[in-house]
């Protein structure tokens, strides 16, 4: 008996992935935006999830579950996923404009497809066959660079154009018709511009709890890599502020050494202390991924993984998110963060995975500081690029 034919209908910015092979996934660079059995991530809808179930990294939906919005906005980028339908399944992945209105939408289904989608006043819409698999999954992945972007489907294009410029997007998933599961959902943005030059601390300042000790006491650059003593206590802060921004951080703790504590922090201001108001990202050994508000700096999240310190000796007013899960490196290893903080979303990745992600965070431009806090901690990359205003 002959199978159908699969088609693809494009409304909107969509890219596709190199292999066509879903298996190939695990391999590929990127963010995983799927957890293997929870929702995290995807709970930013103001509707309970229902209709929808998730093992072993791969999400399933049925006809008139709720739609799953994600905590994460887009400008360049690249997106990778596998999808499949039922017989006569539709799946819906929506770009929608951030932060309302309309973006675009990606319409996957099997036989006969259905034109949807617009962006903004224009509609874009693009029909192509798409041979079946054996497996019956397919591989999509949406570039999008600038005013341009291209979709791809099975690592052939099947539609490309334009759209504005400084537009950011959300990412929403729901279920047309049918059945359909979407898996293997991968994130790859632009690394941004270096903040530490590989060569000197040109655009950082400082501060110690030691008002005697000096920058250079605490921090170096040898062969290009960034290194922090960890004594005395205290930060390396970026003397230009930044809002809204994706950040990439290298980091390993110095091989023979026993690993200690550090932390990324980020939208600092106020009064210069040794924990000042300000988040954090964890790096202590063991607890990367975990997140902290300082001296009463804003963060929400599952009340399950929160705690408060109301008057804790160095932080003031301390809010302390656990992670959900770690995925760190052996001691000694390089890791990396990938850190986006958008609006009062501020999401953590580490190495690949998201382990973290709080919402309702203090929303205000700052600097961005590397601590010193016990162990000889080194970094490789810093590098940041801005969000929107």
């Amino acid at each position: 008996m002959n199978r159908p034919l699969w088609k693809v209908v494009c409304v909107g910015i969509f890219l596709c992935a190199p292999s066509n092979d879903p298996a190939n996934a695990a391999d590929t660079p990127g963010v995983q935006l799927l957890q293997p059995d929870t929702f995290d991530g995807w709970q930013h809808s103001a509707e309970p999830i229902r209709g929808w179930t998730i093992k072993d990294g791969r999400l399933t939906g049925s006809e008139g579950a709720t739609p799953l919005l994600g905590g994460w906005t887009l400008g360049d980028f690249e997106l990778r996923f596998d999808w499949s339908v039922s017989k006569h399944g539709k799946l819906i992945v929506k770009l929608p404009k951030m932060p309302a209105g309309d973006g675009m939408t990606l319409s996957l289904t099997e036989g006969k497809s259905i034109d949807l989608v617009t962006v903004g006043r224009r509609v874009v819409v693009s029909e192509k066959e798409i041979a079946p698999t054996k497996s019956g999954a397919h591989t999509a992945v949406l570039k999008r660079n600038g005013e341009k972007y291209t979709l791809s489907i099975d690592g052939k294009t099947v539609g490309s154009g334009n759209l504005p410029a400084d537009l950011r997007l959300g990412l929403m998933l729901s279920v047309a018709e049918g059945r359909a599961s979407i898996s293997n959902i991968r994130l790859i943005e632009p690394a941004g511009q270096p903040i530490f030059n590989g060569k000197d601390l040109t655009g950082w300042d400082f501060f110690l709890v030691d008002p005697d000790a000096k920058m250079a006491d605490v921090w170096s650059v040898q062969d290009g890599l960034l290194i922090c003593k960890g004594k005395p206590m205290g930060y390396l802060a970026t003397k230009k502020k930044f809002k809204n921004f994706k950040l990439v951080v290298e980091w390993r703790w110095a091989p023979g050494s026993k690993p200690g504590n550090s932390g990324v922090l980020m939208r600092i201001t106020g009064k210069k202390t040794a924990l000042p108001n300000c988040v954090e990202a964890q790096l202590m050994s063991g607890n990367a991924g975990d997140m902290y508000g300082f001296q009463g700096f804003k963060i929400e999240g599952d009340k399950a993984r929160r705690s408060d310190v109301p008057k804790h000796k160095l932080a003031g007013f301390l809010r302390a998110l656990k992670k959900v899960r770690g995925n760190e490196n052996k001691p000694g290893e390089w890791n990396k963060y990938e850190i986006t903080a958008d609006g009062g979303t501020i999401t953590l990745v580490v190495n690949g995975k998201q382990v973290n992600q709080a919402t309702g965070c203090d929303v205000r431009a700052g600097h961005i500081g590397l601590q010193s806090e016990g162990g000889v901690v080194q970094f490789r990359t810093v590098a940041l690029t801005p969000l929107g205003k």
